[in-house]
């Protein structure tokens, strides 16, 4: 099946140079070929339809070949007048690692930018390189297939960053060349710190520490609990940064025998008759928190269970 069934061209090239429908007259005078196949296109620009570029009856060209050439000539478009005019080229996405939302710069490290540079085996749709030649990061367009294994292989043994946008549709590609910001569908990248024992990325940790009431005496007492991310620890788990910012803001933290588990650990002690809030009754004081009262401690592995605390070596 023809591509001018499957899917309404938004731009053109001419002379090496992409051109949006808005740009050209109508009809063959546009004077436009086909980024992928290099056949003629006519400018349909009636009063019906929404305006778009379609191949001759009996074009033999496909809607992925042309999604995909015209993804790669607006990035390397786009990232070549950033390179060029000296501007950031801002992209956000949600890291498929940590889950958070990252933000970042494209172009940062970036000298020029190639059109599948050979790389020895490896032929990314686009490489970024710095000024030495050697390549910061690769961009590739995907329609239908992932990223080649040659690329993939190639990402991983010398450390470039892996960028993927996926390309459905026009909207899509007209997202790419008028979106104030990049949104890659994926990027193999996770901008948050890492554990020096097994690499994974680190769990931001916060301290807090509640007014509460003894559950023997109902005296007033300090509890004192992390936040490590949604998930509540209790102070068995503190490090020794979080157990002095917790004895300064007035908790008492001793270890204790717990009949329930069977075990000491560290636990809030009412400093009135001794008794101990347990790990498993602690969560009745988790609605006492107010977060934007927390202390951000540092960063913590939760597969090592290793500390890395503001100011201090890990523990």
């Amino acid at each position: 099946m023809s591509i001018n069934k499957l899917f309404a061209i938004p731009y053109g090239e001419r002379e090496g140079t992409l051109l949006h429908i808005d740009q050209v007259d109508r009809g063959i005078k546009c004077n436009c070929v086909c980024p992928a196949c290099k056949k003629p296109l006519v400018a349909r620009k009636g009063l019906k339809k929404k305006h778009h570029f379609a191949h001759y009856p009996g074009a033999n060209c496909s809607s992925e070949t042309v999604l995909h050439a015209l993804g790669k000539h607006l990035l390397r478009k786009r990232i070549a007048s950033s390179i060029a005019n000296g501007r950031q080229l801002a992209m956000a996405w949600a890291c498929p690692y940590c889950h958070d939302q990252h933000e970042g710069n494209l172009i940062k490290l970036a000298h020029c930018v190639e059109m599948e540079a050979g790389l020895g085996s490896c032929r990314p749709d686009l490489a970024l390189l710095k000024s030495d030649g050697c390549p910061v990061a690769f961009v590739e367009v995907v329609v239908s297939h992932k990223p080649d294994e040659n690329v993939l292989a190639y990402v991983a043994e010398h450390r470039v960053t892996l960028v993927e946008f996926h390309i459905r549709s026009a909207d899509d590609l007209e997202s790419l060349n008028r979106s104030a910001i990049l949104r890659p569908t994926k990027v193999h990248l996770c901008t948050r710190p890492k554990c020096s024992l097994c690499g994974r990325p680190l769990s931001f940790k916060t301290l807090h520490v509640v007014d509460g009431e003894c559950w023997n005496c109902h005296g007033k007492m300090k509890i004192a609990m992390l936040s490590v991310e949604g998930v509540m620890k209790g102070p068995e788990y503190f490090s020794e940064a979080d157990f002095a910012v917790a004895t300064k803001q007035g908790a008492l933290l001793k270890v204790q025998y717990s009949r329930t588990a069977q075990e000491r650990y560290m636990a809030n002690t009412c400093s009135r008759c001794g008794q101990f809030v347990g790990r498993f009754f602690l969560h009745e004081y988790w609605a006492l928190m107010e977060p934007a009262k927390g202390h951000h401690t540092g960063c913590v592995c939760m597969k090592c269970n290793k500390h890395y605390d503001l100011g201090r070596a890990p523990t």
